[in-house]
């Protein structure tokens, strides 16, 4: 796990427990590498894996 990792599934956390409805998406090096275990977390509606230009 990217050093990150942990502190974004925090904030993730608590920005759901405030905006419910908040599409959460996220992307970068974490996300390419393994996608499958960002995917498992639940906290990301999106996970954009592999160079991303323009809309995921």
């Amino acid at each position: 796990m990217s050093q990150q990792m942990e502190w974004v599934e925090e904030k993730s956390k608590d920005i759901r427990e405030v905006i419910p409805e908040l599409v959460q998406v996220i992307g970068g090096v974490h996300c390419t590498m393994v996608p499958d275990e960002v995917h498992k977390s639940k906290m990301f509606d999106y996970v954009c894996v592999g160079k991303v230009t323009g809309r995921c």
